[in-house]
C-alpha cells in the first residue's frame, strides 16, 4: 500500500473515532440534569442528583428546590367564598362526626279544630227561637246546659193528641171493664177489651214520632206526669265545648234541620301544615315532628303525622298534611 494512501486512511479513521466519541459527549450533555453544567462528569453531583453517563439513570435523592416544582405546589386548586355569599347560600362549618343521614324540614302551619269533636245543633221540626242561652260565639257551654228555648206548633200539636190519647185510653177502659162485668157470661162480653185496645196504636205512634224527632224521653215522661202539654222546648248541648257558629237569633224561625249552633270541643286541635310537592316523597304517615308557637316562646311540642291529603294545590303547588 502506498504511503499517501495509508495515511488518507488513517486521517478517515481517526474523524470517525472523533465523530463518534463527539456524539456521546452532546447525547450526554442534553440528557443531564436541568440546570447542571455542560461539563460536569458523570461521577459529579449536585443539588443532589446523581447522573450516570454509561446508564443515563436519573435517581433523585432529595426534594427539588427548583422554580419549576415550586410553581406546581403553588398553583394547586382552591376555592373561596366570601362571607357574605357563604351566608347567602347557607353554609355552616361543623366538626366531623358520624350521625345517621336526616333532612329536617321546616315549614308554617296552623291551628284547626278537631272535625271529629265537631257537633251542630239543629232541630227535626219548624219553629220560633223565643230565648237564647248560648248568646254569643265563643262561649263555653257543658254537655247538656242549655243553648235556646224553641216554639213549635207541630211539637205542641203532637204532645196534645198523645196526651188527649192516653185520657181516652183511661176512661174507656174503666167504663168497658164496668160494661163487662155486667154482661158477665155473655158470648160478646170481650167487645169491650177490643174497643179499649183500639186506641193503643194511636198513642204509640204519637209516641214514635216524638222519638223521631229526637225528643228526649225526660221531656215525655215529664208531660205524662203533669198531663200538660209544654208551650216551649229546650235545646240542650250534646257536647261540652266552645260555640263556633251560631246562626240562631232571638225571634228568629227556622226549618227543619236548619243549623242553630256549632259546638267544638277544643281540649285537642289539629295542626295543618304546607309541604310544597319536590318534599312529598320524603313525607309518611307516623313521623315524628316538634312544633313550637309564637305564644308559648322556648316550648315545643311533641306530635306525630296523622294524615297526609291526597290533593295539591294549584296555585302553590303544596300539600297538606295533619298534626
Amino acid at each position: 500500500m502506498r504511503p499517501d494512501m495509508k495515511k488518507r486512511y488513517l486521517i478517515l479513521a481517526g474523524c470517525l473515532i472523533l465523530g463518534v466519541v463527539f456524539f456521546f459527549a452532546k447525547k450526554d450533555l442534553f440528557t443531564g440534569p436541568v440546570g447542571a453544567p455542560a461539563g460536569l462528569s458523570g461521577s459529579q453531583e449536585k443539588d443532589g442528583h446523581t447522573h450516570d453517563s454509561h446508564s443515563h439513570t436519573h435517581i433523585h435523592t432529595g426534594p427539588s428546590d427548583s422554580p419549576e416544582s415550586k410553581a406546581v405546589e403553588k398553583e394547586s386548586p382552591r376555592v373561596k367564598i366570601s362571607p357574605e355569599r357563604q351566608q347567602l347560600i347557607g353554609v355552616k362549618k361543623v366538626d366531623v362526626s358520624l350521625a345517621s343521614l336526616e333532612k329536617e324540614i321546616r315549614t308554617v302551619g296552623r291551628i284547626e279544630y278537631d272535625e271529629t269533636r265537631l257537633a251542630t245543633v239543629n232541630l227535626k221540626v219548624e219553629g220560633w227561637i223565643e230565648k237564647l242561652h248560648a248568646d254569643y260565639t265563643g262561649r263555653y257551654v257543658k254537655k247538656g246546659d242549655p243553648l235556646a228555648e224553641i216554639y213549635s206548633p207541630e211539637l205542641l200539636s203532637v204532645q196534645l193528641e198523645y196526651l188527649n190519647l192516653l185520657k181516652w185510653k183511661k176512661e174507656r177502659a174503666y167504663r168497658f171493664q164496668r160494661e163487662i162485668e155486667f154482661t158477665w157470661g155473655d158470648r160478646y162480653g170481650t167487645t169491650g177489651r177490643m174497643q179499649t185496645g183500639d186506641l193503643d196504636p194511636l198513642s204509640q205512634g204519637a209516641q214514635q214520632r216524638l222519638k223521631l224527632w229526637e225528643i228526649p224521653d225526660e221531656f215525655v215522661k215529664e208531660i205524662e206526669k203533669k198531663n200538660e202539654a209544654k208551650r216551649t222546648f229546650i235545646v240542650n248541648s250534646p257536647v261540652s265545648g266552645y260555640v263556633l257558629q251560631k246562626p240562631a237569633v232571638l225571634g228568629k224561625r227556622f226549618e227543619p234541620g236548619e243549623k242553630l249552633f256549632d259546638i267544638a270541643d277544643l281540649s285537642r286541635v289539629w295542626v295543618i301544615a304546607d309541604i310544597y310537592a319536590h318534599e312529598l316523597p320524603l313525607i309518611k304517615t307516623g313521623q315524628s315532628a316538634r312544633i313550637s308557637l309564637s305564644f308559648f316562646p322556648g316550648k315545643e311540642f311533641s306530635s306525630k303525622i296523622d294524615y297526609v291529603y291526597p290533593l295539591l294545590a294549584g296555585e302553590t303547588r303544596t300539600a297538606r298534611i295533619r298534626f
